[in-house]
């Protein structure tokens, strides 16, 4: 169930993408996934992933808003 809380969708602009932007997109989403998997894990640390989150370009402040509601409501 962790793991389904902390992980994050890369999302992908609905348009005409090049090669190159495809490939980007595919590798954020491994690296990302692999973060989580190694979080879940006790791997790496929350902060470690967070870091890792952002160098894929991911929104943290909306990421971390999102986990804190999901932890409230599975707390709940």
């Amino acid at each position: 169930m962790l793991r389904e809380l902390v992980q994050v969708e890369i999302v992908i602009p609905s348009r005409d993408l090049s090669k190159d932007e495809i490939e980007y997109f595919i590798k954020q989403e491994e690296v990302a996934s692999l973060a989580a998997d190694k979080f879940v894990a006790g791997e790496i640390s929350l902060q470690d992933y967070c870091d890792v989150l952002e160098v894929c370009d991911v929104d943290m402040d909306e990421y971390l808003d999102n986990l804190e509601n999901n932890l409230r409501l599975v707390m709940t």
